[in-house]
């Protein structure tokens, strides 16, 4: 995701501040807020209506990276995989102090840094 600078995000910081007071509450509230918000841009343009694609492309792709991934990653560890491809472990434990994954199966044991968790904790911590 491109993200814009500093000064620009503090251009923006009063209509953000109004969101985030009043938020949407649910999805339909939520595409509402995103189509009042390309209709003001009022995009004319072939390359205007592809840049507004593009930006909710990327801003659906980093809320799945961010925000989604590290929770299925959280669930997977708690609950255990659903899907397994052939050699891929039967088992897995993972140690928060190093952030670590042991997958363990057919005999071979290997282990895997997660970063995920660490985006994870990032996030609970507002970042």
């Amino acid at each position: 995701m491109p993200y814009i600078t500093q000064e620009e995000r503090y251009n923006m910081s009063s209509t953000i501040k109004a969101i985030t007071e009043n938020p949407p509450q649910n999805a339909g509230q939520l595409q509402y807020l995103i189509a009042c918000t390309i209709k003001a841009m009022d995009p004319k343009r072939y390359q205007d209506m592809n840049d507004v694609m593009g930006a909710l492309t990327g801003a659906n792709s980093e809320f799945y990276r961010m925000v989604v991934a590290p929770y299925e990653d959280n669930k997977m560890m708690e609950n255990g995989p659903v899907y397994f491809a052939h050699g891929q472990a039967m088992s897995r434990e993972y140690d928060p102090n190093t952030y670590q994954i042991t997958s363990k199966g057919y005999g071979e044991e290997q282990v895997f840094e997660v970063v995920n968790v660490v985006n994870n904790e990032l996030l609970k911590e507002g970042y």
